[in-house]
């Protein structure tokens, strides 16, 4: 270890001094008092900094400090029960030996050997919490089950170092910044970080070329600025940063959003991207514009994803844990990446919610407390990232938020091992609380002779269609991969998307399907009408008619269920209640909840669990060639509306939502916005009209470059002088009328 110092350096003069003297354990402590004083470089946190900070945190945040003890002990109930030791014994986990997942799954080892332990009970000693012991007893008995050996399960993959690596320069700060130093335990850390860095290092530019590549650069990048006393140190940052950078650039999109299409994995990068950015600026190290503009872009979709509440969605693979773990909750991190967001480059974006989960880690992160907001409800407005084919319609009105998973642009480059099936999927959440999910990923491991004979194919079952909120024809991936845990490509699927069109209070976008496959030529669209609903229009492919098909909806596994006959449910979870309502002429809704024959109505909310969950399928089979399907938050009642469809031979869709008190029409003129429509009576001329009506009369009419409408059942007539323009009219009474015809330079004629 002390043989891979720089020579050169003055600042080490005193640990050389004493190993010259053969005083080793001086050295060695010299050494690390040297890391934990200089001034340069600078870590994101500076060790002196690390209680302070800590004392600030508790006092202001209080459950902080108490979720750190918790996390620090349920950490080392799961790897003494792993190693089947009982925890606080004398002895220790068997390293070599923990047992793996269902279907010989090594993913279960991961978290063990990442040592995302090690910064749990570091972090809880830094709040007070006793944890000196059982930290100095797993460490040192990890060391010693692998020096020397390289064993196969703490270097099974360069990643699994890159997490150690990373995890154990945080648990050095914390240990450094306590109150009480161990310095033996201190060294035998570096030891490890020097051992991963060469480990990485041999291999680098070998790792399979999506996020593992990305990872082994970041790394060398990472520890090549953080520690210069090595002898080796320029050349890991040299040769890490060129990797991590071109990588980067590949790997990412313009609009932020990754090639692997998993948000789990796209947090993984984004978090590599901070701690880069972050580090260069705390270090006066310049970072090329693209690269920040890169950076704001990710942070960007991590937030709006995930919304204030920090609440995602699990779309693509997924197996919890963080890069930073710097707090108890190791779902996706949205209330972190918001407040990255705010403090680097937009202080005007909307804060999170002052619960949500992640605060902490943004904190540990910029080194400072943040302010606490007050803030409650959703976010408004719609947010798009069109290259990876995500789409976010916000509803502060509504508290809610619908995200339209499209897919990859056809010019994107796609890295499928990742991905799931999912094209022009839907999600909802309201109140914070997730109602459509992503049904998650359960396991990686798809061969069959791993697991019992009578198991269903869950790999296989998790990354299909069947599994997503969108449709489904027999089963069939619509990607058309190959087999095996991470299949590969080219894919035979790609989505060709019409721009977002946005108004205040209506938004409107749709998405087709394209490929050598049976989902080609499926179109679907949503449109949001702000403060009331969304609703989500299908045009279905030949192939979804005539054979065994079906579009589904996959419910939270807390999800209630009331039926309201064949093309209506009210699904409630929590304090979220949502009307689901398909179109007539639609076949009925079919529920089905834990089916194994076929699988149908499974979840899996946290990487290894199963759990039954209400699935909504309606077969597509002999049915219409369009169906639609409104998404209304309800506060309760026993009605449903009554969806009827009209379209006309240019591609016209109109849908009449019909209620006891009031209709409501929408009419989207699709490809012809130039062209009138006439759909349910009413003559438009533009992109998007609803008009909601009461007893024959109009009472609300919204439009997207809306030129032209008029009903003579409905007895009004507009114009707009100005041509195609956003609308939001509300009729009540002539003297209303009139104020509008000024505001908005119409003409407007009620008869």
């Amino acid at each position: 270890m002390l043989a891979a110092l720089r020579a050169d350096l003055p600042c080490l003069a005193q640990a050389r001094t004493a190993a010259d003297a053969g005083d080793l354990e001086r050295a060695c402590h010299r050494l690390m008092v040297h890391l934990s004083e200089r001034s340069e470089p600078r870590f994101l946190v500076n060790p002196g900094d690390v209680r302070s900070l800590a004392s600030r945190f508790a006092s202001r945040h209080p459950e902080w400090r108490a979720e750190a003890t918790r996390s620090a002990g349920e950490w080392t109930h799961h790897i003494y029960t792993a190693g089947e030791v009982p925890p606080g014994a004398e002895h220790v986990p068997d390293w070599s030996n923990l047992p793996l997942g269902p279907g010989s799954d090594t993913v279960y080892l991961y978290k063990p050997h990442s040592f995302l332990f090690a910064v749990q009970l570091a972090r809880a000693r830094v709040y007070g919490a006793q944890t000196d012991v059982v930290l100095r007893r797993l460490i040192e008995s990890w060391l010693a089950s692998s020096e020397g050996t390289m064993g196969a399960s703490g270097y099974s993959s360069p990643l699994l170092a890159v997490h150690r690596a990373v995890a154990l320069t945080w648990t050095l700060v914390f240990l450094a910044g306590s109150e009480r130093r161990d310095l033996d335990l201190e060294f035998t850390i570096l030891r490890i970080l020097l051992a991963d860095a060469r480990f990485v290092y041999a291999r680098l530019g070998t790792s399979f070329p999506n996020n593992h590549l990305l990872a082994d650069g970041f790394l060398m990048l990472y520890l090549g600025l953080l520690y210069p006393e090595f002898r080796e140190a320029e050349q890991w940052r040299s040769d890490g940063e060129a990797l991590f950078l071109r990588e980067l650039r590949r790997q990412i999109y313009e609009d932020g959003t990754s090639f692997e299409h998993s948000v789990h994995y796209h947090e993984l990068v984004c978090e590599m991207v901070t701690a880069f950015v972050l580090l260069a600026r705390r270090n006066g190290i310049a970072v090329e514009p693209w690269v920040e503009q890169r950076h704001r872009r990710m942070l960007e979709f991590q937030a709006v994803l995930g919304g204030p509440e920090a609440r995602s969605f699990d779309i693509g693979d997924t197996v919890e844990g963080h890069l930073f773990p710097l707090d108890g909750f190791d779902g996706i991190g949205a209330a972190s990446h918001r407040e990255i967001l705010r403090a680097l480059y937009n202080p005007e974006f909307p804060p999170s919610h002052p619960g949500a989960p992640g605060l902490e880690r943004a904190q540990w992160l910029l080194a400072r407390s943040l302010e606490k907001s007050d803030r409650k409800g959703a976010d408004q407005g719609s947010f798009e990232f069109p290259d990876g084919g995500y789409l976010v319609l916000a509803d502060g009105a509504l508290d809610g938020c619908l995200v339209f998973r499209t897919g990859p642009a056809p010019h994107a480059l796609c890295s499928p091992g990742h991905m799931h099936a999912d094209f022009l999927s839907v999600y909802l959440r309201l109140h914070a609380t997730p109602i459509i999910v992503d049904a998650g990923t359960f396991t990686y491991r798809a061969r069959k002779d791993r697991w019992p004979p009578d198991e269903p194919e869950w790999r296989a079952h998790f990354m299909s269609p069947a599994a997503h909120n969108a449709l489904c024809i027999a089963g069939r991936d619509s990607l058309v991969r190959g087999p095996g845990d991470f299949p590969s490509g080219p894919l035979k699927s790609r989505v060709l998307g019409r721009q977002l069109a946005a108004g205040a209070t209506v938004s409107w976008i749709e998405a087709q399907t394209v490929g050598d496959t049976p989902y080609d030529g499926h179109v679907r669209g949503v449109v949001q009408i702000q403060g009331r609903y969304w609703l989500v229009y299908d045009l279905l492919p030949a192939s979804a008619t005539v054979g065994h098909a079906w579009l589904s909806l996959h419910f939270s596994q807390d999800t209630s269920l009331r039926e309201l006959g064949d093309h209506a449910a009210v699904v409630t979870v929590a304090d979220a209640q949502l009307v689901v309502t398909t179109s007539q002429g639609a076949r009925a809704m079919e529920w089905v909840k834990g089916s194994r024959h076929p699988v149908a109505g499974w979840v899996s909310p946290r990487y290894g669990e199963l759990a039954a969950a209400a699935e909504c399928r309606v077969a597509t089979s002999s049915g219409p060639p369009v169906v639609a399907t409104l998404l209304e938050p309800s506060s309760g009642g026993s009605q449903a509306p009554r969806l009827d469809i009209e379209t006309t031979d240019s591609g016209a869709i109109g849908v009449r939502i019909a209620r006891d008190n009031a209709v409501e029409y929408l009419l989207l003129s699709r490809d012809a916005p130039k062209e009138q429509v006439s759909l349910f009576g009413i003559d438009f001329q533009g992109t998007v009209l609803w008009l909601r009506a009461e007893g024959a009369r109009p009472r609300e009419l919204r439009a997207l470059a809306g030129h032209k409408a008029d009903s003579k059942s409905l007895g009004f007539s507009l114009v707009s002088r100005r041509g195609p323009s956003d609308l939001h009219l509300t009729f009540d009474g002539e003297a209303t009328s009139a104020a509008a015809r000024q505001e908005v330079d119409l003409v407007l004629a009620l008869t």
